[in-house]
Order: structure tokens, then C-alpha cells, then sequence
């Protein structure tokens, strides 16, 4: 997993480096923080619930960078999977977080 999809490859390969350069500085992230449109425009639930894939990198890359001793940064990715999480009304997947222990 490099992003929102896998890549194959036959040699050994640190997907994780390639998660944290591509949401660090590649993949546009504004669009999750900020609505483009009312609160009762017809894509509004869909997109909150298409966007809770992100949640699956922001939580690997919040351990990765725990496990590294970064808890700073650890903890501004947890905080962005949980945003995402509730903007979805996502319970479980908010348990689901906040036991990870980040």
C-alpha cells in the first residue's frame, strides 16, 4: 500500500517511506478538512463515507511514526483519522482508533 492503492513489486520495497512522502507532501488534503459544499448537498454523506479510506494510512502512518518516536507528528495523524472518522459518524471505526493507543 502506497497511498489509496498497492503497488506490486519483486524487490523489497518500504511502503511506509512512500505512505509518509505521498501524504506529507504529494497527496492534496485540503479537500478532507474543508466542504466545498452546504451541508445539504447531495454528496456531502457520500463523501464523508468515501473519504474514511483514508483513515486506514493516516492510522498506519500514526504507528509507524509512534514506533519511530515521532509522537508529535504520531498524534496530528491520529487526530486526522479521527476528524475523518467522525465526519462519518463512524463508531467503530472511532473505537477502533482511539485503541490503537497512538
Amino acid at each position: 500500500m502506497v497511498g489509496l492503492a498497492l503497488k506490486y513489486s519483486k524487490k523489497r520495497f518500504d511502503n511506509m517511506v512512500r505512505i509518509k512522502e505521498n501524504l506529507e507532501y504529494k497527496f492534496r488534503l485540503d479537500a478532507l478538512k474543508n466542504s466545498w459544499y452546504k451541508e445539504n448537498h447531495i454528496t456531502r454523506g457520500l463523501m464523508d463515507q468515501l473519504n474514511v479510506n483514508y483513515v486506514v494510512l493516516f492510522t498506519k502512518l500514526a504507528t509507524y511514526l509512534r514506533d519511530h518516536e515521532d509522537r508529535e507528528h504520531a498524534r496530528i495523524w491520529k487526530d486526522r483519522a479521527l476528524f475523518l472518522a467522525d465526519k462519518a459518524k463512524n463508531e467503530s471505526l472511532i473505537a477502533h482508533i482511539n485503541e490503537l493507543g497512538l
